[in-house]
Order: C-alpha cells, then sequence, then structure tokens
C-alpha cells in the first residue's frame, strides 16, 4: 500500500488506501470496521486512476460515502 489515511465516524473507522495496480494504474482502496471489533470490510473504487493523488480521493470520497451510509442511515434504521 502506498498512501493511508483514517476517518472516524460514530462507532466506525475507514482506513484508505492506494495500491498500485498494474502498471502506472493505481486504486483505491476503503478498510472498514467497527471499534473494538476486528472483523474488516473491503470496499474497492470501481475506477482505475493513471496517478495515486486521484485515487487517494476517490478513495477518499467512498470512504465518506460508507460511513455516511453506515452511521447516518444505519441510526435511523435502528430507531423505527
Amino acid at each position: 500500500m502506498m498512501s493511508e489515511m483514517e476517518y472516524r465516524k460514530g462507532n466506525y473507522i475507514a482506513r484508505v488506501a492506494v495500491i498500485e495496480w498494474g502498471k502506472q494504474l493505481y486504486k483505491g482502496l476503503v478498510l472498514l470496521r467497527q471499534h473494538g471489533e476486528e472483523q474488516i470490510e473491503q470496499f474497492c473504487v470501481p475506477v482505475d486512476s493513471d496517478n495515486a493523488d486521484d485515487a487517494l480521493d476517490e478513495a477518499r470520497a467512498l470512504a465518506h460515502k460508507i460511513l455516511d451510509e453506515k452511521v447516518i442511515y444505519g441510526q435511523q434504521q435502528r430507531t423505527e
């Protein structure tokens, strides 16, 4: 993995990473887990990028989307 950062929202932690995917192609990844849990869900950005910065931007966007879905929409489902 080339570059990593971490985001936290609610009880979730999303680690964002970029890997080199073939010759001069990069793929963004999101590794998601709940605080205190060992199980990790892995999500890949659906597009390849020709540079690491674009792949990282795509992975950040995906991480925020996933965290919003898990925390915001997940809480609404539990209270109904």
